[in-house]
């Protein structure tokens, strides 16, 4: 029986590259390989299926699953995971010393429906007691100046979960080109530029209660049963940038994976302290504290196979699944090759051992049993924050027989 030809799309991770290389093999699959930025891929995803198997936003799966909409069905391949605790940047002249104290406080960040936003939300409530509505949300783009409209769909959005943008629709986007000799690479948007896009119109949030928001990243369709009412959220005027708001103080925090530019350039006040700092300035011992005391590592981006190839071809899971674990296998075994360094970090033997002491000697797991809390977690975060209309069960999630 000759091997069945799929097209695979991810972001470029160390964690793919036997698969993309032709060295871990699909058993059953002839692959071409799309390394494409991981936004962009996501509003594809949400357009049209144009790959069989792709890396996808694990909440907009979650949501969409809630209400029969998901075109994938998942394999337990985390592909991005991450702490978020280095993502929240405050004003040092606000009295913010602790979680407790952004309470009222305006928090700017890119999208307000983002899995990363989705865990930072629930780290607060659990860990801190601050819910969504303590917090005065403003959202728009980081550096680029934030327009009235914007042409291009979020990637990571409650559009997949049926808001309906009152603007045109975006251009079709360029279908896949083959992949170029040795790479497999296609689209050209810049993660800078994907992340900075926002959608202004007013909506719906919590109890009913209009606000203004952004259709494309806030809308929730389960509105009138969010658990949390009155969250204020409000685009940034037209011309301004989340970084910009931070530093002339006009925001109080932002919450942003990507450092704002004010941080970066260690922008001074008068009094030559920091304007803008870590709310976490050790963000790695808050980590590793966090994991500790919640065994959680949080889950970002799934592996998602087209629903009629799991249909036709069930036991296509299985081997998807048992690909990407040997090509995380190859990953990681180069952190342990000291003669020649195979990865660029002086003491990566060193580092490696360090994050095995805290997170076990699998630092990257893959598989329902071992990520089974974590996805509990996202599951009841979700819920909790009105995403989807019921706590979603674990095992409704993956594609049957590999649930292990």
């Amino acid at each position: 029986m000759p091997d069945i030809p799929i097209t695979v799309a991810s972001g470029e991770y160390d964690r793919i590259r036997a698969i993309r290389d032709g060295i871990a093999k699909v058993e059953g699959c002839a692959v071409t390989y799309h390394v494409v930025e991981p936004n962009q891929l996501f509003v594809r995803n949400l357009k049209a299926q144009e790959c069989e198997v792709s890396e996808m936003s694990f909440s907009t799966y979650i949501a969409l699953r809630d209400q029969g909409k998901a075109h994938y069905t998942a394999i337990p391949v985390f592909l991005s995971r991450a702490f978020r605790h280095s993502a929240i940047f405050v004003r040092t002249d606000r009295g913010i010393a602790s979680p407790a104290d952004l309470k009222g406080k305006r928090v700017g960040t890119p999208e307000y429906f983002t899995t990363m936003l989705v865990w930072m939300r629930g780290l607060l409530s659990d860990e801190y007691g601050i819910k969504p509505s303590d917090l005065r949300w403003r959202l728009g783009p980081l550096e680029g100046p934030a327009r009235s409209v914007q042409p291009s769909p979020p990637a990571d959005s409650a559009v997949a979960l049926g808001a309906r943008p009152s603007s045109p629709s975006p251009a079709e986007p360029p279908p896949y080109p083959p992949p170029q000799a040795g790479e497999g690479r296609v689209g050209a948007g810049s993660a800078t530029q994907q992340s900075d896009r926002s959608r202004q119109q007013p909506t719906s949030v919590g109890g009913g209660e209009k606000k203004t928001g952004l259709v494309a990243r806030d809308p929730n369709p389960f509105a009138g049963q969010h658990r949390e009412a009155n969250v204020e959220i409000e685009p940034i005027p037209a011309g301004k940038t989340l970084a910009g708001m931070l530093a002339e103080g006009e925001l109080d925090a932002v919450f942003s994976a990507r450092p704002p530019s004010c941080f970066l350039q260690a922008a001074r006040t008068a009094g030559g302290r920091d304007a803008v700092a870590r709310l976490f300035p050790d963000y790695r011992a808050a980590e590793h504290a966090y994991y500790r005391k919640a065994g959680v590592y949080p889950l970002m981006h799934a592996v998602g196979i087209r629903n009629s190839l799991v249909e036709q071809h069930p036991w296509m899971a299985g081997s998807l699944l048992d690909a990407f674990a040997r090509a995380k296998e190859i990953a990681v075994a180069d952190f342990g090759k000291l003669s020649a360094f195979a990865v660029t970090l002086p003491w990566i033997e060193a580092e490696y051992r360090a994050t095995q002491a805290v997170l076990g000697e699998d630092i990257w797991p893959y598989g329902v049993a071992a990520n089974r809390k974590a996805i509990e977690t996202l599951c009841r975060y979700l819920h909790e924050q009105g995403f989807t209309r019921r706590r979603m069960g674990v095992d409704e999630l993956f594609a049957p027989g590999i649930l292990a």
